[in-house]
């Protein structure tokens, strides 16, 4: 899994650590039939959690450097 998410974004394989705890928190935070529709996070903590944050892997993002510098 982790592979093809840095072979399909054409990402270099310096990303591989990003890549393998995004590939091990996104199903912590995704619905499963075995849970009967709630998340492995939602089991353990008792609360929904917010996904709010998620990006697709290996999307560009800019970075904001002030003026002054």
């Amino acid at each position: 899994m982790v592979r093809c998410m840095l072979k399909c974004k054409d990402l270099p394989k310096e990303l591989w650590g990003e890549a393998t705890l995004t590939a091990s928190y996104v199903p912590n935070r995704s619905p499963t039939k075995r849970l009967k529709g709630i998340t492995p996070e939602e089991a353990w903590n008792g609360k929904k959690p917010s996904i709010a944050h998620l990006r697709v892997f290996g999307s560009l993002y800019f970075k904001h450097v002030p003026d002054q510098q």
